[in-house]
């Protein structure tokens, strides 16, 4: 920032870019306080997440396991080729103080196992709701980790410009304003005190 000549009007210029800056950085600190909330939030849960999809993992091999041994490997394997691999699932986007966060919504929770009917057997149902339970867990987890990244890179972003402001601008625009000040100060008891001056002469020359 060059040196602004000490006037009136590039104080008050002064003045106003420090109470910008000041503004700006309570809008970053506020928005980073928000953000860190949240990002605490998630990472609470993602660690819930990790926990409840190993136990669902574990469970679906259980699960499977206990079909092969019911209903023998081949024909477990051949009624999971019967299985329908289409993701029904819909991503969408929800904002949080501008950072964009993924949710995904799967409209898996009520389908039944594709294969026929005839075919079904107990310990196949539970293996196909055991895999549906685990994988909509693991949707959460990627929505979950996606939303931890961003988060952690728009606080970083976010930190950075709030402490640009903060240590640099701000003292910046401080300093400015009281070397205008002191500037304008100066100046104006230097034309007060050529008043008076001038005032002397003119009453000394006074008949």
């Amino acid at each position: 920032m060059n040196q602004l000549t000490a006037t009136k009007s590039n104080l008050d210029e002064a003045k106003r870019l420090l109470a910008f800056s000041r503004g700006g950085y309570r809008i970053l600190d506020r928005k980073r306080s928000v953000l860190m909330r949240e990002f605490m939030r998630l990472k609470a849960e993602a660690v819930k997440l990790a926990e409840q999809a190993d136990r669902e993992e574990n469970d679906f091999y259980t699960a499977i396991a206990m079909a092969k041994v019911s209903e023998g490997e081949e024909e477990v394997e051949n009624l999971s080729r019967s299985v329908s691999t289409d993701s029904a699932i819909t991503v969408l986007r929800e904002s949080v103080m501008g950072v964009e966060l993924p949710r995904i919504l799967s409209h898996e929770g009520q389908m039944n196992p594709s294969y026929s009917l005839y075919r079904s057997t107990e310990s196949m149902d539970r293996a196909f709701q055991a895999a549906l339970k685990f994988k909509q867990t693991f949707i959460r987890v990627l929505e979950v980790t996606a939303s931890l990244q961003r988060l952690s890179a728009e606080i970083r972003k976010s930190g950075k410009r709030a402490d640009s402001i903060n240590k640099i601008q701000i003292p910046r625009y401080e300093a400015e304003v009281k070397r205008l000040s002191q500037a304008l100060e100066e100046k104006d008891r230097e034309d007060l005190f050529r008043l008076k001056r001038g005032k002397e002469k003119l009453a000394s020359h006074r008949p």
